[in-house]
């Protein structure tokens, strides 16, 4: 479990060892007594002298399956048993090709034999020397990906007349609020939050043309998610009026230097708010680190940036010349999947067995951003890091992100009729964990607004307290509001279900699932890892951090806001 293998990979194994000999019947249970590779499957030794072609195809197999390099791989190992599928099968032969260019091998002669022994057989160029020269996996060194420009740095006064920076300032409920992530999903929460309810007069980082386009990307969110009237309505809007008040577009890119603005629109906005709400981030699974970095870790010190920038030199002097504080809105993904014991908010991520334990390349780019904004801290910007748990439908009206995976779980589900077997998603530990988006959007607002002093210099978890609840359990409050799902089959064959419909094209859904299932099952097993901590949130509101109840009603309202009814 501690090299890419998960729940859904353990599920998997159970069902191609028996399918390969019948007469072995295996459970999960079985494995998970023992799950390193000696435990699992006693009789492979690792007894066949290491060739430059096993070498080789080692290598390549550790890049595509990610698997680590001290963990050992067998000659008789099956790619296709391990996580291997027909498009990882392609990517292999790219990487090979890149490890050494002399090799050029087609996809058909690594299916000839997937075993590691039989593929590296296939690879036969006839010179030792030629197949010893490959090129190491990059190894990423996060703590020092985690450096901080220098320039970023409150500095007690700037030449040219520049008044100094008041940091006392930043202590009080801000006046003028720069968010970013306005047109994503908890963003368009924050954003109705800070215009709508609060009032906050607030700039919204957009990417667009100009300040119309800007605007319209923005409405045109809030009203995808249900949070303004349709188009068409817009006389009988107020909560839309409100918007057009409160928040002013700001055309730019978290991608680019300055965010993407001209040095003195970048001096005016630094000079008119009194905090940042850093929102923005590429939430992708998929992406390696040094794809996200752009987005989640530069975008980040952009932001940074703002909170350090004196405002334009006027005949007055500097408008509003002080730090900025920051309010970073960082990720439950920022815990690796295989972090053990409660997750909690003082917990040091620090140690070298977490930041070099992550497997996926966003879980890397939060970890980077959170050390840089703490480092922002250390330096003297009033920082406060927010991290929400998996975001879920608004408790009122139902309305969810249609990509996000427990509702492409749930609906794949619900469309073939059947789940995975109930016992077996226990032993593999399996639970739905969600939190309400309304609520988090109403809970980060409110410590930014009403209750920084309480987290400026800590993390704060903005995540539903409740215990997560076991997915076999999830199967019967579904049927309780009247979904239809049949007795459970093995894991491995509800996959190929899914993959099948996948392939004949018949259901979108199992298409998603389909690609982002291996991606995803690690954060299903929550009950093999530890729960989140969330005390900090209750100390600082008490009874009124109370979260909305995620049980069978909200899941029927959710799933019908997607189109799915019983």
């Amino acid at each position: 479990m501690d090299i890419g293998g998960h729940s859904l990979k353990l599920a998997q194994l159970a069902g191609v060892i028996t399918g390969r000999n019948p007469a072995v019947d295996v459970s999960v249970k079985d494995l998970l007594a023992d799950t390193s590779l000696v435990g699992m499957a006693r009789v492979v030794e690792m007894n066949i002298e290491d060739s430059p072609s096993i070498t080789l195809m080692r290598k390549a197999w550790r890049e595509v399956l990610q698997i680590r390099d001290d963990t050992k791989i067998a000659s008789t190992e099956d790619f296709m048993d391990i996580g291997g599928h027909s498009l990882k099968l392609a990517q292999l032969a790219g990487v090979i090709t890149a490890m050494n260019p002399s090799i050029e091998i087609p996809v058909k002669d690594l299916l000839a034999d997937t075993t590691l022994m039989g593929m590296a057989r296939a690879v036969n160029v006839g010179s030792v020397e030629k197949l010893t020269k490959v090129v190491e996996k990059e190894f990423i060194n996060l703590p020092l990906e985690a450096s901080l420009e220098t320039s970023i740095y409150p500095a007690a006064s700037r030449k040219g007349g520049m008044s100094r920076f008041r940091m006392a300032m930043s202590r009080f409920s801000p006046r003028r609020i720069l968010l970013t992530g306005g047109t994503g999903y908890l963003g368009a929460f924050i954003l109705y939050n800070l215009a709508v309810i609060q009032n906050k007069p607030t700039y919204a980082l957009v990417r667009a043309k100009d300040a119309d386009a800007g605007r319209g990307r923005l409405v045109s969110t809030l009203r995808k998610y249900g949070l303004l009237k349709p188009e068409g309505q817009e006389d009988d809007d107020e909560d839309l009026e409100m918007l057009q008040s409160f928040v002013v577009p700001v055309c730019g890119d978290l991608q680019k230097p300055l965010l993407g603005m001209e040095s003195e629109v970048f001096k005016v906005v630094a000079g008119s708010v009194d905090a940042v709400i850093h929102c923005a981030a590429d939430v992708n699974l998929f992406k390696n680190y040094q794809d996200l970095k752009k987005t989640n870790v530069l975008g980040t010190q952009e932001c940074l940036r703002i909170t350090v920038e004196n405002g334009l030199m006027g005949d007055l002097g500097s408008s509003f010349a002080h730090t900025k504080a920051f309010i970073h809105i960082s990720s439950n993904g920022v815990f690796p999947s295989n972090f053990r014991g409660i997750r909690g908010e003082d917990i040091d991520l620090n140690d070298d067995d977490i930041w070099k334990s992550y497997h996926d390349g966003y879980g890397q780019s939060k970890w980077v951003a959170e050390k840089m904004v703490h480092e922002a801290g250390n330096r003297g910007v009033p920082i406060m890091i927010l991290r929400p748990g998996n975001m879920a439908a608004d408790s009122k009206t139902g309305v969810w992100n249609a990509d996000d995976f427990y509702s492409l779980f749930l609906r794949a589900v619900i469309e073939l009729g059947v789940s995975p077997v109930l016992d077996e998603m226990d032993e593999l530990g399996w639970e739905m964990d969600l939190t309400p988006v309304d609520w988090a959007a109403e809970m980060i607002v409110k410590m930014a607004c009403e209750k920084m002093h309480n987290g400026l210099g800590s993390a704060v978890h903005i995540q539903n307290g409740a215990t997560p609840v076991p997915m076999s359990k999830v199967m019967k409050m579904l049927k309780t509001v009247g979904f239809k799902i049949g007795d459970g089959v093995p894991m491995s064959d509800w996959v190929t279900m899914v993959d099948k419909k996948a392939a004949e094209g018949e259901s979108e859904v199992c298409g998603k699932v389909c690609v982002a299932m291996d991606s995803f099952a690690a954060y299903f097993a929550t009950g093999k890892g530890g729960n989140f901590s969330s005390a900090k949130l209750g100390l600082i509101f008490g009874g009124s951090a109370n979260c909305p109840s995620v049980d069978a009603a909200y899941l029927k309202k959710a799933l019908g806001w997607l189109g799915v009814a019983p």
